[in-house]
């Protein structure tokens, strides 16, 4: 909980700290400061703040710290991150509708007078303060190195959509191709997969680092060009685009015709005579090599114009300034209204003569994924083939709302989105997906999975709406929702699940449906010669895919001397993690490309290129990625796990097989494979025989129709007319994934509560205490069950999802084993959801270990260091693993602490401590995204 101070600091995340030394300048005028940068912790703002100051305005968590501060009566400022930039305005799918036009906010905090100009004219108070973080990291120029070298650089978004993407890396092109004829040396340091693309190596030291080897920059319009400025380096801008340019440099090299019409074209630009404009790229490089007195006396007066921290006064005493002016301000009578994340699909009558069917699949950073494809290709089908009866939609659920415009590439249709503000509480997050539902007037539900999906799903049986549950993996996650929740027919994803779901069914419709994909006529031609071309397709992440796997698989093939090409397609929560391991070793012989995010049609033609489909899952189900490029005729080469895919592949003979957890194993089959590539060429038509032969869409299609019909033709088994009250609508399984703390309106939750219940069919409803003729009760937070409420009442606990403390225990045994200093592994979500012991008095944590620290270095106020720094600077006696998806490997890196002496905690294994006696070996890995 935030400590209650004058003015409180939200960031949106902790990659970076936006408010060096903003403390000790506020400290100065009397003011004090209390932050919030955990990005996975609802922020808390105490009745006697001053002042809200947030860093982003698409984040949930500042959004949300920005509206409680409006309903106490508190100022709001923006300190903002960058410098404003008329396509990040303008086009940037994740902004919300008029980002900036203007701001929710009394007050935004700028970089200098070119930001306040833009953000004036957008209808903002603005007042140039500088960016504490620039001014902290480049106090003044860089020493410069011996002979000319250009770094050009790409901002974390280098284009909004293919054709500005397109242009760019044609830009690139020609810059390269002119740096070789003017001889001038260029370090690269692109995003988003462009030096790929480009064919060029990215230099992943800190900018710093970077930025002290180079004499010049040329980047595209984004932050650093105040950065490289600052650090003393003759910056140009590579404007690949029509759109205007706001900000002053000395170098403009614009490698498109024209200027865009439109609102960012009336917002006004850098004064007359600053912006210079090159025409060519080789006199760019030429002129940045060895620029005159005149151009670095222009870049000068530029900086000026873009830093008001450039004349000397620390940026964090001009915003700490700014503040205390703001504060001094009366408030206003009509605030800004807050934008609310949330959204709702259209809604959609149903098609008349057929059966509404509502395909729900939840996403944190993705959507893609096999449950989306295979859900909407069989939209597709029912609508093809109309006789089946059915009208198939599919409701993405966007949980991580920022990530929702990854979406809508998806959207057709057959596809609507809903999108959730997970900051708020649970019960109002349901009420927001039931109306999404509802807008699409649904006969029957598929869940798929998650807690939100299947909540609703519980709630609307009770109004006549039938629930399909499906078990997607072999893996407990779905046994657990199938065990306690409530449906009316099943799919199984595979035989293997089959065995375990068919059971859990009895006598209610259920079938095994093995995914159809779209197939070439004949398997794919292999060429004779070449680098073995490997592929990860998917969701880019650790549990259940276990991507980190392909870096040791990557290091045994260099180590082997196999030639090959990993191609990575997806993204994921585990991208940047995997980018940095691919990139922190060299692997001879072994190039890594990433591809980023394909269309459907993209991943097939991308199969034409292809050898074999790699997969290094600990659980599947039948995985769409490796049935469609064995449908190709590309080899797959995938763990011996129990899925739908498994009765395909045969090693040796129809695909390539190690175990789980075995990335060694893999690299020798895959040695194995290039030895011959006549022998990819066998495989890979063996494997497209055995699939194109038995699966097909259409055959998805027929036996999802029929099972359906099934589950239609039988009485709705949990109505209000034939069975008792259920909590499966109201309790989670998933606690860790709502919003901490309790809800701000209790009353609001318990009416909501006893509203559901009474739907389900309950006729008394006792709110925090039971009485005789009760036949359900509700505890509201911080409340015990009432005392004798017999067997068969329905008791439902507040919808807080807190699992704040369940450290605590583990915490405690670690106590009684005599530890006075204890350290927490992991500073990621399973960490900050999980902070009840950090908020306990009695139990004596000394900080946080992480091989990622935050930017600001700090979790919950404590200090976090990498593991090799742990026992020097936080001398701990215990330790707690906190990670589920990554225990294993928290355990192996904490074998130098325990071979110390050092007590460890495993949370998720059987030996829950361990000490000197259990050694592991050590390697080095970044957790923060556990």
């Amino acid at each position: 909980m935030a400590e209650c101070s004058d003015i409180l600091l939200v960031q949106a995340d902790q990659r970076c700290d936006h408010a060096p030394g903003l403390a000790e300048a506020l400290a100065a005028q009397g003011l004090s400061l209390a932050r919030s940068d955990e990005p996975f912790v609802t922020p808390d703002v105490p009745s006697r703040t001053r002042a809200v100051v947030v860093t982003d305005l698409i984040a949930p968590r500042c959004l949300r710290a920005l509206r409680e501060a409006t309903s106490i009566g508190a100022r709001t400022a923006l300190l903002l991150d960058g410098l404003t930039e008329a396509r990040n305005t303008f086009d940037n799918p994740r902004a919300p509708e008029s980002f900036l036009r203007p701001a929710p906010v009394d007050l935004v905090l700028a970089g200098g007078l070119s930001d306040v100009r833009v953000l004036r004219a957008m209808g903002n108070d603005a007042v140039a303060t500088g960016l504490p973080r620039v001014d902290a990291a480049f106090p003044e120029p860089l020493p410069l190195p011996d002979g000319p070298r250009v770094l050009v650089a790409t901002a974390n978004t280098p284009a909004f959509d293919a054709g500005g993407r397109s242009a760019l890396l044609q830009a690139l092109v020609e810059l390269r191709e002119a740096a070789e004829w003017a001889r001038v040396p260029l370090l690269w340091r692109l995003t988003d997969g462009l030096d790929d693309a480009l064919g060029v190596t990215s230099d992943r030291r800190s900018l710093r680092e970077v930025l002290a080897s180079v004499s010049a920059v040329v980047t595209t319009p984004s932050t650093l060009m105040l950065e490289s400025m600052r650090a003393g380096r003759p910056t140009a801008v590579l404007h690949a685009s029509s759109s205007p340019l706001w900000h002053a440099a000395a170098w403009v090299w614009q490698p498109v015709e024209g200027r865009s019409e439109g609102p960012a074209s009336a917002i006004p630009g850098p004064p007359s005579g600053l912006q210079r404009w090159v025409d060519a790229p080789d006199r760019l490089l030429r002129q940045l090599a060895r620029p005159t007195a005149e151009q670095l006396r222009r870049q000068d007066e530029s900086l000026r114009w873009l830093d008001a921290s450039a004349e000397g006064t620390p940026s964090a005493d001009l915003v700490a300034d700014a503040l205390r002016c703001l504060l001094d301000r009366p408030a206003s009578d009509e605030p800004r209204p807050v934008p609310r994340v949330e959204r709702l699909p259209k809604p959609v009558p149903r098609a008349e003569g057929r059966t509404r069917v509502v395909s729900i699949v939840t996403f944190d950073d993705t959507p893609l994924g096999g449950v989306t494809s295979a859900s909407q290709r069989l939209g597709r089908a029912f609508v093809e083939d109309p006789s089946h009866g059915f009208d198939h939609r599919t409701l993405l659920v966007a949980w991580d709302s920022p990530n929702a415009h990854k979406a809508e590439r998806l959207l057709d249709a057959q596809t609507d989105l809903c999108v959730v503000d997970r900051t708020e509480p649970m019960h109002r997050i349901l009420e927001h997906v039931r109306r999404a539902v509802e807008r699409l007037e649904p006969e029957i539900l598929i869940p798929n999975h998650g807690d939100p999906a299947w909540m609703v799903a519980q709630q609307l049986r009770f109004t006549g709406v039938r629930c399909v549950g499906s078990g997607l993996t072999d893996d407990g996650y779905y046994r657990e929702m199938l065990l306690h929740r409530e449906w009316d027919g099943a799919i199984a994803g595979s035989e293997a699940i089959a065995a375990w779901l068919q059971p859990l069914a009895g006598d209610r419709p259920f079938a095994t449906v093995i995914r159809g994909v779209p197939s070439s006529p004949i398997p794919r031609p292999v060429p004779m010669q070449g680098p073995l071309e490997l592929a990860y397709v998917g969701r880019v992440v650790q549990p259940q895919k276990r991507v980190m796997d392909l870096v040791p698989l990557a290091r045994e093939l260099s180590r082997r001397g196999v030639q090959a090409r990993l191609h990575i397609v997806g993204e994921g929560a585990a991208l940047p993690a995997l980018r940095r391991a691919l990139a922190s070793e060299p692997m001879a012989g072994v190039e890594v490309v990433f591809h980023g995010w394909l269309t459907e049609d993209e991943v097939l033609a991308f199969y034409e290129g292809i050898d074999a489909s790699v997969l290094m899952s600990d659980a599947e189900g039948t995985c769409m990625s490796i049935l469609g490029a064995m449908a190709f005729g590309v080899v797959p080469a995938m763990t011996r796990t129990e899925s739908g895919v498994a009765a395909y592949v045969e090693d040796g003979v129809s695909g390539l097989l190690a175990d789980v957890g075995d990335p060694v194993g893999m690299a020798e089959r895959l040695a194995w494979l290039a030895q011959d590539r006549a022998r990819i060429a066998a495989i890979g038509a063996e494997a497209h025989r055995r699939v194109t032969s038995v699966r097909t869409i259409e055959q998805l299609a027929a036996e999802t129709a029929a099972l359906l019909r099934e589950v239609m033709g039988r009485p709705l088994g949990n109505s209000t007319s034939n069975s008792r009250p259920s909590a499966a609508g109201l309790t989670p399984l998933e606690p860790w994934r709502w919003a901490d703390g309790a809800t701000p309106d209790a009353e609001d939750e318990a009416a909501w509560a006893r509203s559901w219940l009474e739907e389900a069919g309950c006729r008394s409803v006792g709110i925090g205490a039971f009485e005789a003729g009760d036949d359900a009760v509700f505890v509201p937070a911080g409340c015990c069950v009432p005392e004798g409420v017999p067997g068969g009442v329905t008791v439902v606990r507040s919808d807080t999802g807190d699992c704040r403390d369940e450290l605590i225990p583990h915490a405690r045994r670690l106590l009684l084993r005599g530890c006075s200093r204890i350290a927490v592994f992991g500073a990621g979500p399973h960490t900050q959801r999980r902070r009840g012991a950090f908020d306990d008095p009695s139990i004596p944590i000394v900080g946080v270990i992480d091989d990622d620290p935050p930017a600001t270095g700090m979790l919950f106020g404590l200090p976090v260091v990498p593991v090799d720094r742990a026992i020097a600077e936080l001398r701990p006696d215990g330790v707690i693993l906190s990670s589920d998806n990554w225990e294993s490997v928290l355990w192996d890196r904490t074998a130098p602490l325990r071979a110390a002496g050092v007590h460890v905690a495993r949370i998720y294994t059987e030996d829950v401590i361990g000490d000197a006696s259990a050694q592991a070996e050590a390697r080095p890995v970044a957790l923060s995204e556990a």
